[in-house]
């Protein structure tokens, strides 16, 4: 239960770490729109297919990367105002995401970042990726209680 605390935070602080990557998708999302309405199906498949992987790299944006890959898919059916309907989709979904990350980047990522400080050495041990050295001295410290046996010989 005491990692449901660090987690959650730990995947947001992922995805505002990734706002630098995500901006630069504008360009190659926005480029899509004439490649769709007029280019060659296999070309535009393979500008989907590559736009898909780039998104795909960027933490959190997997909404935007779902509607390209249907989009590809529909492209591959021939049908291109589907594949146009789902690149809006995608369109609407990145400019709902741009319009939040700013914003929440600027104003969450401190508190956020205080908090796990907070509870790094208490409840977020296990989800540190290292060990304090006070927490490691403790953890290797020996908790046996010896007893001299060599008078029972």
């Amino acid at each position: 239960a005491a990692d449901g605390a660090v987690e959650p935070v730990n995947e947001v602080l992922a995805v505002l770490a990734a706002n630098d990557a995500f901006a630069s998708l504008e360009p190659v999302l926005r480029g899509l729109e004439e490649q769709i309405l007029t280019g060659d199906e296999n070309a535009v498949e393979e500008a989907l297919k590559e736009a898909g992987s780039q998104v795909n790299a960027v933490e959190g944006a997997d909404p935007i990367a779902s509607s390209l890959s249907s989009a590809r898919r529909d492209l591959r059916k021939g049908d291109r105002d589907g594949a146009m309907e789902e690149w809006r989709e995608a369109i609407a979904e990145y400019e709902a995401q741009a319009q939040w990350r700013g914003p929440a980047a600027q104003t969450l990522v401190p508190g956020l970042q205080a908090y796990l400080d907070g509870i790094a050495e208490t409840i977020g041990a296990r989800q540190q990726p290292t060990l304090s050295r006070g927490q490691a001295l403790y953890l290797a410290g020996c908790n046996a209680h010896h007893r001299d046996l060599s008078l029972n010989f």
